[in-house]
């Protein structure tokens, strides 16, 4: 398996190892969604959707940080990977 492989794998295992907490009673809209960019900051996606519900946090040595945030909406959840402070890879789950 190669280094993104392992990098998500572990980190997909320990987001949902966490517990849920809190949630957020507004909507987001797929437009908004589709702003967030791969190479984002924290701080430009703390502008366009506000404060995670969820933050998970694992230091992987050489590799360096990644990070989870969970946003929670009324119509959606919103999971976020951040690698050394930068967005990764997200994800929408619509209901």
């Amino acid at each position: 398996m190669d280094r993104k492989g392992i990098r998500i794998g572990v980190f997909v295992l320990f987001v949902f190892s966490a517990a849920l907490i809190g949630c957020q009673y507004d909507e987001i809209t797929r437009d908004v969604y589709d702003q967030i960019r791969n190479g984002m900051t924290e701080d430009q996606v703390i502008d366009l959707i506000g404060s995670p519900d969820m933050v998970s946090e694992t230091h992987m040595g050489e590799l360096g940080t990644m990070a989870s945030w969970l946003y929670q909406f009324d119509n959606a959840d919103i999971l976020i990977i951040f690698e050394n402070g930068r967005v990764f890879s997200k994800s929408w789950t619509e209901f």
